[in-house]
């Protein structure tokens, strides 16, 4: 790919180079045609190139991105290979259908219509185009994009019907065109429209008209200063001064044309261009130039697959072959044009191949074969020229120029309006102008007056200023008796403060060396327990010593919790990355083996782009009392199923957890009041209540929070939901910057 593009670019700077040595000497026709030889090879390197990647990138697209890959694709290919860009444009149509999109729908059928114009099809043509100005027309005040499409639909219809030989449709369409890109006020589009009612007339043999309408287009370019496409205004002149048999004037519109475009000329340009130029130098006698130029044009219009070209081409180096005595060649360039023009309906060239094989068999004394084409010559002219077709293009042009002189007519009654307006302005400024006076005499008075209010103003604020420095001075004196008790304050909460922290000290202590302490005899109570159920047979006291023995249990679990409570209090967090899946299976297995009600199942989600730095055995602690405390209490009914779910997933800021149940749920008003210590949501609290507690202190340690986010006892079960941040770095180093501050400000008031 690297060498091929090198290459491509190679050629373009030999292209640019070649043009700017000939740029004086363009007259000069075989320099002129290397030039485009030079030119078109590189820009169809270029075009390849392109074209390739835009197939790769379709590939893959999709929606928005499809529709604009498949319309830059059409634009590529439709001006070197018209049945390609057709199956783009058809593609484009399709998925424009398929999503019901009108206004692609629009677009896509113009860009089939193009084609296939340039294919010769122009009936199919004009059948698509009538069928998208009705969509267009009836969608246009719902989608305004399409009320600007109407005109370049009704300008293509024109053109299509004109191929066809219905010029009267064809006037009409491009009439229609030209009245809304009037309305509008888009002089380059009323230049377009101008210079296809020009073709219109062409066709015609009404070459007056057709360069009357090519001269104001070209006008319109020199008004706006703007030359795009300029170079086709001068092919069509060239083209209409051939039919008036001005050949060198022809010529020399055809090669201005060409210096306007210069290395930027597309093929069709010079397609239109050579074959116009071919025509003039064949009138002129200069029968190698001509044939020169419509072999150039037809290589382009066969490339193209451009039947109408091909054809035009083809009949006149019939004509040409035939002229140089070279018969047989000369036939057989006419037959194939014949062939051509006969399959796709080409009215103007049918009609002449069918002329030109009219006189040729008239010279060579074959009358039967020449009446023959005259016959077909003389049907299919009366055809197209019928009466009906004049009636029409006269009253077409009729109500164009009735439009025109109505148009005229209003300009000069908006002149008249215009000088009443003027007069009546310098009337209205003459009164403007004794208002304006009075008003500057009023203004003069009315400045004297605000001086002096001015003046006194100013004396009551210098007074106003002496006020405000005394009672800023007060001011002054209750900011110091302020502060005076906010260090008061201060000081009495820092005392405070420590009182509290001496006192979390000792709780902590207490808590911890209780626990501990009870825990001995609570050890020593079980196994006295133990040992008297074995020797005791009589039943009412083993029964009392079970129940004791169960007590014993549940306070050795409370003082276990309450120590646990105390280790929280005194951990040292430890922030390492947290495996969620191995947490959860570990929990899921333990609570397994403690036998799981009946039909009880426990399932887990984790968002896997998810990650938390945290304290591994507190979070940990978070997950197994939440479980533990939804199996607890589950509902027993045979018709539920009951379960745990637990989803673990990062909502942009921080990791959530759900941990949602159906069971019996819990009858609290307050959802917070069950995370205190000891509170009991029912009756099948064993414990004291402290799991739950144990969560939010746990929660709270790592920098979380814990809620309570649906509670309901009638079998919908809970919710519980803990926020926690992700990195617990950032917050132990707030945490411990905080408590600096703190003990700093208590040591500085000791």
């Amino acid at each position: 790919m690297t060498n091929y593009l090198a290459k491509v670019y190679r050629l373009f700077f030999q292209c640019l180079a070649f043009y700017f040595l000939n740029l004086l000497s363009y007259s000069n026709f075989k320099t002129g045609l290397l030039f485009f030889l030079l030119c078109g090879s590189t820009l169809y390197a270029q075009n390849k190139v392109k074209i390739d990647s835009l197939k790769k990138e379709l590939r893959g697209a999709k929606s928005e991105q499809r529709f604009e890959i498949l319309n830059a694709l059409f634009k590529e290919n439709n001006s070197n290979d018209f049945n390609e860009a057709l199956h783009f444009a058809e593609e484009f149509n399709n998925q424009a259908i398929a999503n019901g999109d009108s206004v692609r729908i629009v677009q896509g059928g113009r860009m089939r219509a193009y084609s296939l114009m340039y294919l010769g099809r122009n009936t199919e043509a004009v059948d698509v185009l009538i069928g998208i100005l009705g969509i267009a027309k009836r969608n246009q005040n719902k989608f305004p994009d399409l009320k600007t499409q109407i005109k370049f639909i009704l300008n293509n219809a024109g053109l299509a019907y004109m191929y066809l030989g219905n010029y009267d449709k064809a006037l009409s369409f491009h009439y229609q065109s030209l009245a809304i890109r009037e309305e509008e006020g888009d002089k380059k589009s009323i230049r377009n429209a101008l210079n296809n009612i020009g073709l219109v007339f062409y066709n015609l043999n009404d070459d007056d008209k057709a360069i009357q309408f090519y001269l104001k287009a070209v006008a319109i370019s020199k008004e706006l200063k703007d030359f795009t496409g300029q170079e086709r205004l001068f092919i069509n002149l060239g083209l209409s001064y051939n039919h008036l048999n001005k050949f060198d004037e022809a010529i020399k519109f055809f090669n201005d044309g060409f210096k306007i475009c210069g290395s930027q000329c597309d093929e069709n340009t010079i397609k239109e261009g050579m074959i116009g130029l071919g025509l003039a130098y064949l009138k002129n006698h200069q029968m190698e130039i001509a044939r020169e130029n419509f072999l150039k044009s037809l290589k382009i219009a066969k490339s193209q697959k451009d039947k109408r070209y091909e054809a035009e081409n083809l009949s006149s180096l019939g004509e040409i072959e035939i002229q140089l005595n070279n018969d047989a060649k000369g036939i057989a360039y006419l037959m194939e044009a014949k062939a051509i023009a006969e399959s796709v309906n080409l009215a103007e060239a049918k009609l002449t191949i069918y002329r030109d094989l009219a006189k040729y068999y008239e010279d060579k004394k074959d009358f039967g074969k020449s009446l023959e084409y005259k016959n077909k010559y003389v049907q299919f002219k009366d055809s197209i020229y019928s009466e009906q077709l004049l009636k029409n293009l006269t009253k077409v042009q009729t109500n164009f120029e009735e439009r025109e002189n109505i148009k005229t007519i209003a300009e000069k009654d908006q002149l008249v309006a215009l000088q009443k307006e003027i007069i009546v302005r310098q009337q209205r400024q003459n009164y403007s102008i004794i208002a304006i006076t009075f008003l500057v005499v009023l203004l003069a008075l009315v400045l004297y007056y605000f001086i002096r209010q001015q003046q006194k103003a100013n004396y009551k604020i210098s007074q106003a200023k002496i006020q405000i420095e005394e009672q800023n001075t007060q001011l002054a004196e209750y900011n110091k008796l302020l502060e005076a008790k906010v260090e008061e304050r201060t000081n009495y909460l820092i005392i405070t403060n420590k009182a509290l922290l001496q006192a979390n000290e000792e709780l902590d202590y207490f808590i911890y060396k209780t626990s501990h302490d009870i825990r001995g005899p609570l050890a020593t109570l079980k196994g006295m327990c133990n040992v008297s159920l074995m020797d005791i047979k009589d039943e009412v006291t083993v029964k009392y010593l079970r129940m004791m023995d169960e007590t014993a249990d549940r306070m050795y679990t409370i003082l276990t919790r309450l120590m646990i409570v105390s280790d929280i209090s005194n951990s040292v967090l430890v922030p390492r990355p947290i495996d969620f899946k191995e947490i959860l299976e570990e929990l899921f297995t333990a609570e397994r083996k403690k036998n799981l009600p009946p039909r009880f199942s426990l399932s887990y989600t984790i968002e896997t782009a998810m990650t938390l730095v945290s304290d591994t055995a507190l979070v940990k602690m978070v997950l197994e009392n939440l479980l533990s405390n939804a199996i607890k209490f589950y509902n027993d009914s045979g018709r539920i199923e009951p379960f745990v779910k637990i989803k673990v997933f990062d909502d942009g800021e921080n990791v959530k957890l759900t941990v949602e149940d159906n069971g019996i749920g819990i009858n609290l008003k307050e959802g917070e009041a069950v995370f205190k210590m000891f509170m009991r949501a029912s009756e099948r609290s064993e414990i004291g209540g402290i799991g739950l507690y144990l969560s939010k202190l746990a929660t709270e340690k790592i920098g979380g929070t814990i809620s309570l986010v649906r509670s309901e006892i009638t079998g919908s079960g809970s919710l519980f939901e803990v926020v926690i941040p992700p990195d617990l770095k950032e917050v132990i180093k707030t945490r411990v910057s905080s408590e600096k501050n703190l003990f700093a400000l208590i040591e500085n008031q000791s």
